[in-house]
């Protein structure tokens, strides 16, 4: 038999343990570090290196989007990012792709892609191929040949992001499977791309493709299994919602569940949002919870730093016509730490929608499983690693101000500016007008003060040649 049979069987296998809840061998799981945090980044990412020799590039771990694209050189309209953009000419494997069978964009006869969002943020650009893998990976992990998006125009959220671009894991409206994941592991059969996992901490977590990881889950606590919807986006049926023994919302006040780790915050339709608000606030009057209200969405954490002694808020999803699943939302993970002591609601309204939108604080402190073969989620309380991500000073980096994501929206002014997380040196072109600049600026302060020093000597003069005011007294 040959080999590549034996690794078809192998992954087939993995892919049959998985699904009974048990994890694959752990030479069939891809693990991959990830950074981020939700007050200093708003978001969780990876690392991709791109190109030969290859080029670092930060990217968003988005299940609510097919995309895995990034600036480029010569993009017309880009921020300034963690990484430099992606120079093509610099790589010897680059190629840009031509206009063909499924291109949806055709721009001077290269293939290119347009993304809109209802917010009003966009990405434009050109698709190329390029080696590819995701840094910190396993070391048997090499780059392979990947389409990518080279993007050549953002607008808000893209524009004012820290991090380069994002990594798309949305299934395919037809096929249910991530593109991206296909590419990136098509050197490896023993390998099952089309079953991933996340596990977030409070700063950073881990990304598995091919099964997760049971050593980060809770003693006691196994994955829960519930169908999916993988097509087009990753949906669940959210019947119920609980804070401690009190019931915030049923199955009539939620429309489309769909989990999207791109999102910061988990929105909810307006009636449930204000139920679950009114249900903390009693549950937690005169100090109940160890805490006191300190601002709207805010608490004080009266003795300690964490929020221990607040209630669970339990999330009960359809598992098939009649069962039902109960996932724990721990407060550590409905809340986020704004400062040392201070947790501010990682929930937000989501206005008259019915559409409830599970973003990262719902991911957090566990490890989920998307398995878009079976289409099917697993979901298990985990004590998730923590990584940091270092800026070139070796200072944690920090993308958006403080309590900026407090109220679920974003500003350009929120984000940071510094040399902790713009390329080391200024361009040359701008070092060139500084100085241009300065030189002027010292020219203007030798002219000022010289004609202060001729003022003053010239009333001396004056004064001893006995001359006096053209004005007389009374004309003054």
């Amino acid at each position: 038999m040959a080999l590549k049979d034996w690794f078809i069987r192998l992954s087939l296998l993995g892919h049959w343990i998985t699904s009974l809840g048990i994890p694959p061998p752990p030479d069939q799981v891809q693990r991959t570090v990830l950074f981020g945090n939700i007050n200093a980044f708003a978001y969780y990412f990876a690392e991709l290196l791109v190109g030969s020799p290859q080029q670092p590039v930060s990217v968003i771990v988005d299940t609510g989007s097919a995309l895995c694209g990034f600036p480029c050189e010569d993009c017309g309209h880009c921020g300034q990012h963690l990484n430099p953009p992606f120079d093509m000419k610099k790589s010897t494997t680059s190629k840009v792709l031509p206009c063909g069978i499924g291109c949806d964009r055709c721009i001077d006869g290269k293939c290119g892609y347009l993304e809109s969002y209802t917010e009003g943020s966009s990405i434009s650009g050109l698709w190329f191929r390029d080696l590819v893998m995701l840094n910190g990976s396993d070391q048997d992990n090499q780059p392979v040949f990947a389409s990518l998006g080279c993007h050549t125009d953002e607008r808000k959220l893209f524009y004012t992001q820290k991090v380069n671009g994002i990594l798309g894991l949305a299934p395919h409206r037809i096929t249910g499977k991530s593109n991206v994941l296909k590419d990136l592991y098509q050197d490896k059969a023993h390998v099952n791309h089309e079953i991933f996992a996340f596990c977030l901490a409070e700063w950073g977590g881990l990304l598995t493709v091919g099964g997760y990881d049971p050593s980060f889950v809770v003693p006691g606590h196994r994955l829960q299994w519930l169908p999916m919807h993988a097509a087009g986006y990753f949906g669940v049926t959210l019947q119920k919602l609980s804070c401690g023994l009190q019931v915030v919302g049923t199955q009539l006040d939620f429309g489309t569940t769909v989990l999207d780790s791109g999102t910061t915050f988990t929105y909810l339709p307006e009636q449930v949002y204000n139920a679950l608000l009114t249900a903390l606030k009693t549950q937690c009057a005169n100090i109940q919870c160890n805490a006191r209200a300190v601002q709207d969405n805010c608490w004080e954490i009266v003795s300690g730093a964490d929020p221990t002694r607040f209630p669970n808020v339990t999330l009960e999803l359809a598992n098939g016509p009649n069962g039902v699943v109960a996932i724990q939302w721990l407060a550590h993970a409905y809340m986020f730490r704004r400062k040392a002591n201070i947790w501010c609601y990682a929930f937000a309204n989501n206005g008259m929608s019915k559409e409830t939108v599970l973003g990262i604080s719902f991911f957090l402190h566990q490890t989920v499983v998307f398995d878009t073969s079976q289409s099917k989620l697993g979901i298990a309380e985990s004590k998730c690693p923590e990584s940091h991500y270092q800026t070139r000073s070796g200072r944690p980096a920090q993308a958006v101000r403080e309590g900026a994501v407090q109220d679920g929206n974003f500003k350009p002014s929120d984000v940071l500016e510094g040399d902790d997380l713009v390329p080391a040196k200024p361009p040359q072109r701008m070092r060139w007008v500084a100085l241009a600049l300065g030189i002027v600026g010292l020219v203007l302060l030798v002219v000022a003060c010289s004609m202060c020093l001729w003022a003053y000597f010239m009333d001396d003069s004056d004064e001893e040649l006995g001359l006096k005011s053209p004005f007389t007294d009374n004309e003054q």
